[in-house]
């Protein structure tokens, strides 16, 4: 990748995994940077969403085979099981990264992961497969994101951070620079992590504390 950033990617058709306010939302960024949605699988929506419902996921055996699939859900191991599933199916499995969002030409962006407006990758960040990259993030040097994580609006990693697998960074919250996170973490809004977390539940306050293991 040359030049200054990386250019967006907005794939130009695209079926969406997701039938709830995530599905709508991810929809809404994607037309307005030029894409079009061809439809919606998953359970019966219970939103006005602006292309058809197509059925459940197993549709996408038969659905438009010009279309891409991007995956919106929140959960994180939602999101990597309905990746899974699409891929079984032999779809092609897209990536967005919004015309607003900065990222170095040495960034690295798994497939299936989803870079919302106004987030700065810096060089060499690596993203693994399906990560969710929300608006307003800023992402350290060297920092690498594990497979399906979920980075919340306006958090911050500082540089050469290593976030596990299918971790969840709330709203606001702050890792600083060179600390290690394992898988399943999640780490709630407005926390500041200022050492390595070793083990999954949930992490709040400031500095973070353990509060509990995940339900």
């Amino acid at each position: 990748m040359d030049g200054a950033v990386m250019t967006a990617l907005v794939p130009r058709r695209v079926i969406i995994m997701g039938t709830g306010g995530f599905a709508l939302e991810l929809s809404a960024l994607l037309m307005a940077a030029g894409g079009v949605v061809t439809g919606f699988t998953g359970p019966a929506p219970d939103c006005a969403l602006p292309a058809p419902w197509l059925g459940e996921d197993h549709v996408l055996a038969d659905a438009d085979p010009e279309s891409a699939v991007l995956v919106a859900a929140g959960n994180p191991g939602l999101r990597q099981n309905l990746l899974r599933t699409a891929e079984g199916l032999g779809r092609r499995i897209a990536s967005f990264v919004h015309p607003a969002a900065w990222v170095a030409p040495s960034a690295g962006i798994g497939a299936g992961s989803l870079i919302y407006p106004n987030s700065t990758l810096h060089a060499a960040v690596r993203l693994g497969q399906g990560v969710l990259i929300n608006s307003n993030v800023t992402i350290g040097h060297e920092t690498e994101i594990g497979a399906f994580t979920n980075l919340g609006p306006g958090c911050s990693l500082g540089g050469r951070t290593r976030l596990g697998e299918r971790v969840i960074v709330g709203i606001g919250a702050t890792i600083i620079e060179r600390l290690e996170i394992c898988d399943d973490a999640v780490i709630g809004a407005g926390a500041a992590v200022i050492r390595p977390l070793s083990r999954p539940g949930r992490w709040v306050g400031v500095p973070a504390r353990w509060l509990e293991q995940n339900p």
